[in-house]
This record gives C-alpha cells, sequence and structure tokens, in this order.
C-alpha cells in the first residue's frame, strides 16, 4: 500500500472519528425527542371510571387534572408540562391490563398511575415488561411493592388501616365481632390483619366475605344481628347501603367502616352518625396544610374535597419535588422515586425510606357525628 493511500485511509479514520464525536454530542445537548418529549411528561392513567370502584375513580381523576393545572402554571415538571391520558379500567384487572397495553403501544408513557388492589396487582408484570414505573393509588395490599422494582404504592397500607380499627375495636370492649369483607385483594389484606391480632386478644367474630358488586347486606346483617359490632371492609358504595340497611334493620350494636366511611358523600348521610371510622389528617380542621389545598379543590370543583383526591393530587406533587432538576426519562423516575425523601404532603409527613417503593401515611381513630369527623386521639 503506497503512502498516498495511507494518507487517504488515515484522513477518512478522522474524520470517521470527528463524526462521530460531533454526533454523540448534539445528541447530548439535544437527545432523540420520544413520544413523551413532544407530549410533555407524559402520565397514563388507568382508573375505576365505572364498576364497584367508579366513586373512586373520579375522585382521583379529578385530584391529578387540578394538580397538573397548578404546575403547568408552575412551568411545569423541570419545564415539562403535565400531559395526563385518562382511561377506564371498569375496575377489572383484565380490562386494565388491554388498556395498558393499547397505551403502550400508541404513547409510551413516563409512568402509569392506576388504582384498586387488584388492578394494580394485574398491571404490574407490565409495568416490568415494559420498564415503565406504575404507582398505585387507594391500593392497600403490600402485595404490590414485592412483585418488581417497576411497582410503588401510595396509599395507607392494609396494616396501617387495620391498627386504628383494632384501637377502636379495644376502645369500645368489644368481644363479639362481626365482619364484612369485600372479596377481593384489598378487603383480604385488611381483614387478615384484623382477624389474626383480634383473635389473639381473645375474641370472638362471626365473618363473611360479599362480592364488589354486592348491594343488598340483609342477609349478612340479620346473621350478624346478636353481635356487638358490625365491621365492613369495603368501597363506598358498599358502606352508603350497609349503613342504611343496618339503620332499617334497627341493628343496635356499633358500626366501624374502613376509612372510605371518612368519604364526605359517606358522612353526610344521616345514617352514618356514631359510625367509628379510621381517618387520615387531611380532616383534621387544624391541619393548616392540608387546609389550604381544600379550599382549592372546592373552589375548583364546587364540593367537599375528600382523601381519594387528595392522595392523586399529593402524588403529582411528590414527583415534582422528586424530580426537581434531575433529567427525566423512565429510569430516572424510577430511581428518584426509590431514593429517599421527606414529603410534607397533605396527609401529614411522608417518610421514605431508601430503596422503599411503599408511600404509606397513618389513619387514626375517629368517629362520625353530625356530618362531621371527630378524631379520638391525636
Amino acid at each position: 500500500m503506497d503512502d498516498k493511500v495511507k494518507k487517504n485511509i488515515f484522513k477518512i479514520v478522522i474524520i470517521g472519528i470527528i463524526l462521530a464525536i460531533t454526533i454523540t454530542a448534539l445528541l447530548l445537548i439535544f437527545p432523540l425527542q420520544t413520544q413523551s418529549d413532544k407530549d410533555g411528561f407524559l402520565i397514563a392513567c388507568i382508573l375505576t371510571l365505572t364498576g364497584s370502584g367508579e366513586s373512586m375513580g373520579y375522585d382521583i381523576q379529578d385530584g391529578l387534572l387540578l394538580a397538573a393545572k397548578e404546575i403547568n402554571a408552575w412551568g411545569g415538571i423541570n419545564g415539562k408540562p403535565v400531559r395526563l391520558i385518562i382511561k377506564d379500567s371498569g375496575s377489572s384487572p383484565e380490562q386494565a391490563a388491554d388498556v395498558f397495553r393499547e397505551i403502550e403501544s400508541e404513547h409510551k408513557p413516563l409512568l402509569y398511575i392506576s388504582n384498586m388492589s387488584s388492578v394494580a396487582l394485574a398491571l404490574a408484570p407490565l409495568a416490568k415488561e415494559y420498564e415503565v414505573t406504575l404507582m398505585g393509588l387507594i391500593t392497600s395490599t403490600e402485595k404490590l411493592t414485592v412483585q418488581n422494582k417497576w411497582s410503588f404504592r401510595y396509599w395507607t397500607s392494609a396494616e396501617s388501616e387495620a391498627k386504628p380499627i383494632l384501637e377502636i375495636i379495644s376502645m369500645l370492649g368489644i368481644e363479639n365481632l362481626g365482619i364484612l369483607y369485600i372479596k377481593d385483594e384489598y378487603g383480604n389484606s385488611v381483614f387478615n390483619h384484623i382477624i389474626i391480632k383480634y383473635n389473639s386478644s381473645g375474641g370472638t367474630s362471626e365473618n363473611y366475605n360479599f362480592a364488589p358488586q354486592t348491594i343488598d347486606f340483609t342477609d349478612y346483617i340479620e346473621k350478624l344481628n346478636n353481635t356487638e359490632c358490625i365491621l365492613l371492609i369495603g368501597f363506598p358504595p358498599h358502606a352508603i347501603n350497609i349503613i342504611q340497611q343496618l339503620r332499617e334493620s334497627e341493628y343496635t350494636g356499633e358500626i366501624i367502616i374502613t376509612n372510605c366511611a371518612s368519604h364526605p358523600d359517606i358522612r353526610s348521610i344521616p345514617e352514618s352518625d356514631g359510625i367509628y371510622i379510621p381517618a387520615p389528617l387531611v380532616y383534621k380542621n387544624d391541619f393548616l396544610y392540608a387546609k389550604e389545598h381544600t379550599d382549592s379543590f372546592e373552589e375548583e370543583y364546587n364540593r367537599p374535597f375528600n382523601h381519594f383526591a387528595a392522595n392523586s393530587y399529593d402524588f403529582i406533587k411528590i414527583l415534582t419535588f422528586v424530580l426537581g432538576g434531575k433529567s427525566i426519562n423512565r429510569i430516572t423516575i424510577r430511581e428518584e422515586l426509590e431514593s429517599g425523601f421527606v414529603f410534607p404532603g397533605i396527609f401529614g409527613e411522608i417518610k421514605v425510606e431508601r430503596g422503599s417503593r411503599d408511600f404509606s401515611f397513618y389513619n387514626y381513630p375517629a368517629k362520625i357525628e353530625n356530618g362531621e369527623i371527630i378524631f379520638l386521639e391525636y
């Protein structure tokens, strides 16, 4: 090979290296635009807008929309406007999975939000498959976050919901308890935490599970008529139905319902007076931080703020908090969410240990009196 050919080859190699360096530098400055980049900070929300979780789904939707509106008014998340894709899961794990695949094929959002334990558990394998963060809201089961490193949960845990219920049972001195619990992952989780500790304390119980679509509880009430207290573990429609049916049956025992009964739509009905509940701090009148956001919600939607809407609203604010000044892609979102942080939220201070994917808050023993929540301790 003569010197001229060698020189030409050398020039080609040098030019190739320069081009490679230049392209790499340009990509660092102007990264390839993904669908999410074009649409801003794209979040896919697969919510229970129909079915047994319908009321929760619409509350979550309103909380998300309000938070996105506020954050976008402040410039978005690191300059990216928050965009929401909202789809109905039908309260069905199977339908939710189909919706997930459809959204993934068309949009490839930066993360997914779902609600209800059974739905979130069905989506966890898909989050792992597509390597995208899934956040379960109003998701009590601790099973979600052990599925894989892409699955997170922001809601009170089954254990933290059971704890104040057990405190109420102890305070009332209940020795014979009737328990009705929804036959799904949520109901099973809370029931198991309660029954183990209650039985170990020497109490006796009669327990029945019911299907999510159950409306008529009169047969169960008749079976449990002689118990000192009836505990319902279910969703808002179940709570409203059983409260009214218990009053109609003239049941004389105490009534305890899980934290869904702290919702304004439930405690506003006259029959709810005197019912015991575990309630989050968002309803505490002198918790001023929550009061500020309560006013914003009520001004926007002309209806009372509630802890379901607060859950989704608060999560979007957490995203802004942990991602501030950070690069945004599917991997960094997961890494930042599990990096550990302390967030002053509307449920109180949220402490998340590094590596944890459980964002939880506490409930406190409370009672409904004249439509208001009276905290029994705190």
